[in-house]
């Protein structure tokens, strides 16, 4: 069940279109209610009739069971994948960020056992990054560690503008190292033969036989010790069961670094572990961009929720983990 956040539904293409209407503006229909517009063609368009402001301590429950019927009634019309908005969030009935945490556990428990990838459509997020205090000490976790550029670029540079002394005498020494060297190897005689134990692979065939464990050997064996079924574990690193069927039978798959990261939060597993399961797909974790220290800020902290990731990767305008 891929769940993603994003800011324009427009540029997004689904089998099925949530919306939220006043029951005001449908006078019959009641606060809690979804119903289908339209069964001809695609997108299945899905009516969500959100309640009303005065209902109190009920809100809570009713905009969960709203997300609950809509992602029931999008499954009997077997659509693959939905968008849905915030509800009530143009009301204001609750902030932004309770708002979007209702819908990812509502959304989450009612396809514990579906595929449907699912778009949460957040439009007010300057209040999501406001509303979260965690994102100040994130920011400041990358602030911290992230490169500041201090050098002034010109447009043009003579040669006398570059530094020559450390860059020649490091050549010089060098040369002068490996010319050394040379001198003391004996050159090879004609006909000689090298020992079988130092000759290297000459065929590309050969040389793959020297591959070490792949990412997708190194992925299925941390989910046998982990104890999780496959299915625990791609539903919680966000990935859906097609994706993962491609992971597991092809031993020299690359996927993308979002999910490599996804799965390594879904293992719980440690920076040094993440890190390496990274390395096996030609991957690495930098404080070069925010993307790699958000990630490592929560793996550090001990915090696997993919959700509460993505929200952090969202609020910074990074991609986001899953596939």
């Amino acid at each position: 069940m891929p769940l993603y956040i994003v800011n324009s539904p427009a540029k997004i293409t689904t089998d099925a279109v949530a919306v939220e209407k006043s029951p005001d503006f449908l006078g019959k229909r009641k606060a809690g209610e979804v119903f289908e517009e339209s069964k001809d063609g695609f997108p299945v368009k899905i009516n969500a009739v959100i309640p009303k402001k005065d209902i109190k301590d009920k809100t809570e429950e009713l905009i969960a069971t709203l997300y609950a019927e809509t992602i029931s009634l999008a499954r009997k019309e077997e659509v693959a994948s939905i968008t849905l908005p915030l509800f009530t969030e143009k009301e204001r009935f609750l902030d932004t960020d309770r708002l979007l945490k209702i819908a990812e556990q509502s959304i989450s428990d009612t396809l514990a056992d579906g595929d449907m990838t699912v778009y949460i459509t957040v439009g007010e997020k300057d209040e999501l990054i406001r509303q979260n205090r965690d994102f100040e000490k994130l920011n400041e976790y990358i602030n911290d560690r992230l490169p500041h550029e201090e050098i002034t670029y010109a447009a043009s540079y003579s040669e006398s503008s570059v530094p020559k002394r450390g860059v020649k005498n490091r050549f010089a020494r060098s040369a002068g190292r490996y010319d050394s060297e040379c001198d003391m190897m004996p050159a090879p005689t004609a006909g000689a033969r090298i020992p079988t134990s130092e000759r290297k692979p000459t065929t590309l065939e050969s040389a793959l036989e020297q591959i070490d464990e792949s990412f997708s050997q190194m992925l299925m064996r941390k989910i046998d010790e982990s104890g999780m079924t496959d299915a625990e574990c791609y539903k919680k690193a966000n990935i859906d069961r097609k994706l993962f069927s491609k992971i597991r039978s092809d031993r020299l798959y690359k996927p993308r670094k979002q999910t490599a990261i996804a799965f390594a939060v879904a293992l719980e597993l440690s920076l040094e572990e993440t890190k390496e399961l990274l390395m096996k797909a030609g991957f690495a974790l930098s404080h070069s961009n925010k993307f790699d220290i958000i990630i490592e800020y929560f793996i550090s902290n001990g915090n696997y929720n993919i959700f509460e990731i993505n929200e952090a990767l969202f609020a910074f305008d990074q991609n986001l983990l899953g596939a």
